[in-house]
This record gives C-alpha cells, sequence and structure tokens, in this order.
C-alpha cells in the first residue's frame, strides 16, 4: 500500500479536519433498537480497505488501549473496537469517548452493545407489561412506545353445545351445555344425555327423574314418553273414572292410552270389542270442537257426559288418524270415547274455535246445496264436511259431501253425473244417487271407477234425489261434481226396465224368443248387473211373470263379453238372485220350481253393434234336490256322497271361499254335534275343475267359519267345533257345474 502513500496523508488530514469538527460536537445516540451510529471509530480501520480488499479487517482486540498515547489525530487514538466509542486526540493526547449504547427511557426495555455486529441492540420484556387480566388481551412491549395493550381474546368456538366465558386466570372457558341446570349436558351434544335441556320446561327433565305421566314430556329420558313408558298406566278405563282434559282458549293436546283397559261401550262407528279409554271435558260456552287421536284404525266418539255409557254418539268417526268435527257445540259437560284395535298409547287432541253453522253440502237436509235443473260444475273442499254417512260400495269411513236436486210433478229427466277427488295419494271418488241418505237401501246408484266416476241414470220420476261423492283417503283434499239433467230421448222396447222384453210363453209349458239391436240401445247403462261394467256399456232388460212354480230355461245369446243377472225388482241390485258373465256369446242358467211372479233379466254387452236374443223354455214344476237349497241333506259321521251342481241355483255367494266369484250354483249339507268334536269334510270333482267348500253356523250366510282348502279338483276343511248345528256350502263355479264326492266323518275329543 505505500505506492498510494501520498493519498493516505490526504486522508489523514481529512480525518484529522473530521476530528476537531467532532471535537466541537458531543456525539448522539440513537435510542431505538437495531440502529448502528456511524462513526470512524465504528469498526476496523477502512481506510486501505477502501483502496485494497485484499487487506482484512482491524478487530477490537484491546478496548481502551490507545488512551494516554500521544497522538496527532483521532485517528491515532483508534482502538477499533465500537462498544467504548470513538476515542478522540485531545491536545497531543489520547482520550476516551463516549459509550454509543446507553440506556433510554422505555422501562420495559433493555439496551445492549453488539461489538461484532457494531450495533446497538434494544431487548424487549413482555412479562413487565402483563397486569394479571387474560381477559382484556397479552400486553405487549413496543421498543419504541414501551407498554402497549394486546388485542381481547374472542371466546367463542362456534360451538352450539358449549357455553363460552372467559376468566381473567386462564382466558377463555367451554363449558359443555347445561341450560336448564340440572347438572345434566344436552342430548344434542356429544356425551350428553339431557333429553329436555329448556331451562323453562327442562329443569326436572333428565335421566332418573321419575315419569310424569300426563305432561307430554319425557322425564326420565328413556326414549318413551307418558303412557308409551312402561311406569305409567292409564286409569280411564270407563266413564265414572274419566280422565279430566283442561282446556285453554283453543282447546288442547293430551296424553291417552288403552293399554290394559277393557273394552266397555259400542259405539256406533266401531264394531267388535277393542279396548276404549274415557275422557271428559266441559264446554263453558259454545264452540266448534274438533277432536281426533293419533291410534291408527281407531274410532272417536263424542257424547253428552250424562250419556257417557248409554249413548247415543252426539258423532262418531274412524280414519287413520280419526277425526270429528262437531260445529256449534252447546256449552255442558262432554265426553270422548277412543276405541282402539290394539291395546296402545296415543295422543288427544281437542281444537276449539267460535262457532259455524254447518255448510249446506255436509248433510242430508231441506238446506242441502239445491242443483238447479240446468246442472252444473260444482267444487269443494272436503275439510269443510264431516263423514256423516256409509256407502254401499266405500268401505272405507270418509267425509262426504252432498249435493240435491228436484224433478217436478209431472216431468221425468235422464241424469248424468261426474265426480272426481283430489289427494296427495291416490284416492277413488264413491258417488251415490239416493233418495234417503244413510239408508242404503233408498241407494239407486253407488258407484266407483277411478280418481274420477261417472255414471247415467236414464228416466228418473218427479222427487228429491241426493247425490253424495266420498274419498277413499284421509288426505283426500277436494272434489268436483259435474251434473247434467236432460229430458228423455225415445227408448225402444228392450232399452229400460219401464219397456222390458216380455218372454212370458203364451202357454205354458212353452217356449218364448225375443231380440233387440244392439246398435238402438242407448249407449249409457241404465241398471247394469252388480258383476257389470259400471258407468259404461249398453244394457237389454227381458221379463216374464209365472202364474205358478214352474222349471225355468233362460238362454242369452249375442256378442262381446256379456253379463246377465236375475232381479226381482228391475234395477235394484239388493233383489238380485246372481250375476253371470261369459265370452263365449251365451249366458244360460235353469231354476227348479221358481216361485209364481214377475222376474227381469238384465244384460250387459260390451258389444256395439249385433243382436241379444233371449229364449225362455217353461216347463212343469219339478221337486228341489234337498240339498240344492237350505238346510240341505243331514250328514252323519262316516258318509260318503256324490252329489251335483248341474241345474243347481245359486242361493249364496261365498266370495271369501270361492276366489271371488259370485252366482256360482251350490249344494247345501247339515250335520249336529252332541259334543265337542274334530271335523274333517272332503269335497272331490272327479271330472276336474274348481270346487270350492265353506262351513257356516247359519245356512246360508255370507260369512262363514273356516273356509276349505281348494287345492285343484279339490277343496278340504278340517277343524274343531263345539256342540251345535252347522252347515256345509259346496260351490262349482259358473259354468262349470258337475258332480262331486262329499266325504264326512267326525271325532269326539
Amino acid at each position: 500500500m505505500r505506492q498510494h502513500r501520498p493519498l493516505r496523508f490526504a486522508l489523514a488530514a481529512l480525518a484529522a479536519l473530521s476530528g476537531a469538527v467532532l471535537a466541537g460536537c458531543p456525539r448522539q445516540v440513537d435510542p431505538l433498537p437495531d440502529v448502528v451510529v456511524p462513526d470512524i471509530d465504528s469498526g476496523p480501520d477502512m481506510r486501505d480497505a477502501a483502496i485494497d480488499s485484499s487487506i482484512p479487517p482491524e478487530m477490537c482486540a484491546s478496548p481502551g488501549s490507545t488512551i494516554g498515547n500521544v497522538c496527532v489525530t483521532n485517528a491515532d487514538c483508534n482502538d477499533h473496537c465500537f462498544c467504548n466509542g470513538a476515542e478522540e486526540c485531545r491536545t497531543g493526547t489520547c482520550q476516551a469517548g463516549n459509550e454509543p449504547c446507553r440506556e433510554d427511557m422505555i422501562d420495559c426495555t433493555t439496551v445492549s452493545c453488539s461489538e461484532p455486529t457494531d450495533r446497538c441492540v434494544t431487548a424487549t420484556d413482555h412479562e413487565m407489561c402483563a397486569d394479571g387480566d387474560a381477559c382484556n388481551g397479552l400486553e405487549q412491549c413496543n421498543p419504541a412506545r414501551g407498554c402497549q395493550p394486546g388485542p381481547a381474546p374472542v371466546c367463542n368456538d362456534e360451538s352450539s353445545c358449549t357455553v363460552d366465558s372467559c376468566d381473567t386466570a386462564t382466558g377463555c372457558v367451554y363449558t359443555p351445555r347445561d341450560l336448564d341446570g340440572d347438572g345434566y349436558v344436552a342430548s344434542t351434544c356429544e356425551g350428553g344425555t339431557d333429553c329436555d335441556d329448556d331451562p323453562r320446561y327442562g329443569t326436572m327433565v333428565f335421566p332418573g327423574a321419575t315419569e310424569i305421566c300426563d305432561n307430554r314430556r319425557d322425564d326420565d329420558c328413556d326414549g318413551s314418553r307418558d303412557f308409551n313408558d312402561s311406569d305409567c298406566a292409564p286409569t280411564n278405563d270407563t266413564c265414572d273414572v274419566a280422565t279430566v282434559l283442561t282446556l285453554g282458549p283453543m282447546g288442547g293436546t293430551f296424553s291417552g292410552a288403552t293399554t290394559a283397559l277393557r273394552h266397555n261401550y259400542a259405539l256406533g262407528c266401531a264394531a267388535g270389542s277393542n279396548p276404549d279409554a274415557v275422557f271428559r271435558f266441559t264446554l263453558s260456552e259454545m264452540r266448534d270442537v274438533r277432536v281426533s287421536a293419533t291410534a291408527a284404525g281407531a274410532a272417536v266418539a263424542l257424547r253428552q257426559f250424562d250419556q257417557c255409557a248409554s249413548g247415543p254418539d252426539d258423532k262418531c268417526n274412524t280414519g287413520s288418524p280419526p277425526t270429528l268435527i262437531r260445529r256449534s257445540l252447546p256449552p255442558g259437560e262432554y265426553a270422548i270415547i277412543v276405541s282402539t284395535p290394539t291395546a296402545q298409547a296415543f295422543d288427544v287432541s281437542v281444537r276449539l274455535s267460535d262457532p259455524t253453522v254447518p255448510p249446506p253440502v255436509d248433510v242430508c237436509n231441506d238446506l242441502t246445496t239445491l242443483i238447479p235443473l240446468t246442472g252444473g260444475t260444482f267444487t269443494g273442499r272436503y275439510e269443510e264436511v264431516e263423514d256423516d254417512y256409509s256407502l254401499s260400495c266405500n268401505s272405507f269411513a270418509g267425509r262426504d259431501a252432498v249435493y240435491a236436486f228436484e224433478i217436478p210433478v209431472g216431468q221425468v229427466k235422464d241424469l248424468h253425473v261426474m265426480a272426481s277427488v283430489t289427494s296427495a295419494s291416490w284416492s277413488q271418488a264413491y258417488v251415490a244417487l239416493t233418495t234417503d241418505c244413510g239408508n242404503r237401501s233408498a241407494e239407486l246408484v253407488c258407484e266407483s271407477d277411478s280418481t274420477s266416476t261417472s255414471f247415467d241414470r236414464r228416466d228418473l220420476g218427479p222427487g228429491r234425489y241426493y247425490i253424495v261423492v266420498e274419498p277413499t283417503t284421509d288426505d283426500a283434499t277436494d272434489y268436483t261434481l259435474t251434473v247434467s239433467l236432460t229430458d228423455p230421448i225415445p227408448r225402444i222396447v228392450g232399452d229400460v226396465c219401464s219397456m222390458p222384453l216380455d218372454l212370458t210363453p203364451a202357454a205354458i209349458p212353452g217356449m218364448s224368443t225375443q231380440s233387440v239391436d244392439v246398435a238402438r240401445l242407448d249407449p249409457m247403462v241404465d241398471s247394469p248387473p252388480s258383476c257389470g261394467i259400471p258407468g259404461t256399456g249398453r244394457d237389454a232388460v227381458f221379463s216374464f211373470t209365472l202364474a205358478a212354480p214352474q222349471d225355468v230355461t233362460l238362454t242369452i245369446n249375442g256378442s262381446g263379453t256379456m253379463y246377465g243377472s236375475l232381479m226381482t225388482s228391475c234395477g235394484i241390485r239388493a233383489t238380485e238372485d246372481g250375476c253371470w258373465t261369459t265370452s263365449s256369446g251365451t249366458l244360460s242358467r235353469t231354476y227348479r220350481s221358481m216361485a209364481p211372479g214377475t222376474y227381469y233379466f238384465i244384460v250387459q254387452t260390451t258389444s256395439l253393434s249385433g243382436t241379444i236374443s233371449a229364449n225362455l223354455d217353461v216347463r212343469t214344476a219339478t221337486p228341489v234336490p234337498m240339498n240344492d237349497r237350505c238346510p240341505g241333506i243331514a250328514l252323519t259321521s262316516g258318509s260318503s256322497r256324490t252329489d251335483t251342481t248341474v241345474s243347481f241355483a245359486n242361493d249364496v255367494n261365498l266370495p271369501t271361499c270361492s276366489a271371488g266369484r259370485t252366482g256360482a250354483p251350490d249344494a247345501f249339507y247339515s250335520f249336529t254335534l252332541a259334543a265337542r268334536s274334530r271335523v274333517i269334510a272332503n269335497v272331490t270333482r272327479g271330472s276336474g275343475g274348481s270346487v270350492y267348500s265353506a262351513l257356516q253356523s247359519t245356512c246360508g250366510s255370507t260369512t262363514t267359519i273356516v273356509c276349505g282348502t281348494s287345492t285343484g279338483t279339490s277343496s278340504n276343511i278340517t277343524t274343531s267345533l263345539d256342540p251345535g248345528t252347522y252347515y256345509i256350502v259346496v260351490e262349482t263355479p259358473t259354468g262349470e257345474e258337475a258332480d262331486f264326492t262329499l266325504d264326512f266323518v267326525t271325532f269326539a275329543l
């Protein structure tokens, strides 16, 4: 570095000048951390380094070693140390400099000097700022401003299963939820067992609590409420101990059950010996009352309480769930009887509302909505009406809407009716035409096709008529009824009951034949046979009169599928004596010793053309076989008989035992047991084809004790019976009359 001596001396002169200036101005120390105060003595001598980077910097080896040395400039006093300050040359002697790193005015900081880095270092102590409260945040030490507050903790774990709070010592606390303070965590939370944590109601509801049987709560949290809990048993078995229902302004909902209760009362809408429970309530003013129970298949009856045990029902209804509405119920005490098909728990709901007048389509009376002679379309909602009537063609107890029309004296009208039902699920529409609602024998028509049903009735004479529309489901909401009343069109003979084709022979014994052109028959059916197609097709009416008992053979020939029935009152199904169908083109029936009187044979066909011809052959009466009528032939144990159904009449229909068939010829037998016995009756048809049998306690009844087990060409009865007289009925299908063998034996038990 000698070759640069002139420059070095120049730098030394500049350093001397700088030292003179520094000697006149005190040195400043930067209070901020990590700030280096530049100084000539801030590190190794960089003079030569600025010229030659290969010269290593001089390190601080001996702090203060130059103090007291003879000097010319400050540079002569430099000990190459930063932390003891920059030495100065004053009056030819090296003097100590001021330390660059001194304490500041901030309590929570400590200032130190770093010799390796030639820097002042400020260290912060956050603990000096802590106030001992974890809920107002963690205090921090700021090197420039001292102690500063920290952000307060947000105690929210976003869980509905904890109660969030803050503890000054520990900070956020998340306590498992127990809002009602009963010591149990809500069951909706993981590990919780309290089924009701509502502080308004759940303070007495927790695992192990006593089950209260009428508060509609699961007090012991075992999953069973009130009478569903084995700890509870109903006591309202009779009217004397009826459960008192305390109703609010709008009514109320109450727990009930028939568990372990008996059958005590016969209800108008429920048969059998089902268990029943009794409730009572008081009305202080006239109200509309709606009563329902959650028990499926149950029946609910409303009675005056002083007639609780004897009845009659003020209202009675069934359904799923059963519901009844009693409008404008006057003040007084009332009983509610709930009958369930099986012993079970349920809820009883009583709803009160302002009294209203029954709508004019709810019942049959003088106020029933009247359809004008011009007809019309009418709509309504089933919630506005109740179940008041039972239709012969509908086994479902559904609400019904009723409309009326009147045909004036001296007029005759043709009627066309179409009704449809709307429901959430699939529901049929049942429609009946009657002259007396509630009286099945007064029904003129009762039909159901599907969700929409239609029928026609011809030549209605003067009088007042009612049309009843019912659904088959509880969720049915709306109905639409369209009615058309028109003047009758001219009819040909044989088209209607009022103009039948007479088949009576001119002389007896003798034969008679009548025919009718199908194309000329009215296309809308008037009086279909019970086994026919409702609402559609063409029908022809034949009649004959017998003055004395006669054997009669009636043969019908035609095309298409034909349905035929014999009636004693034309168009009145209640007088029907059998119904037959064929697709072979011929219907034939023989009756022995038919009683005197006038008979009508109605034939319905699916054909739109061709001819329907009827032939009646009347012969001298022959004795009716003993087993063609009740009580039939008496059997003894060990009997074996070969009999027939050929030319036998249809006296009773056994659809349950004969695969739904009706109108089949039948043979009857009877037997008497002196003691309880095992009875075996085997019926075998040797010629092939089906045969059916039934055991009855009342001869000719539509109900049976047991049906024979049919296996192709045989039908077998095996059962045990108490002492008494019993009857066996044997049937073969219509058109399959044949011989059969009956084997009968009994064994005393």
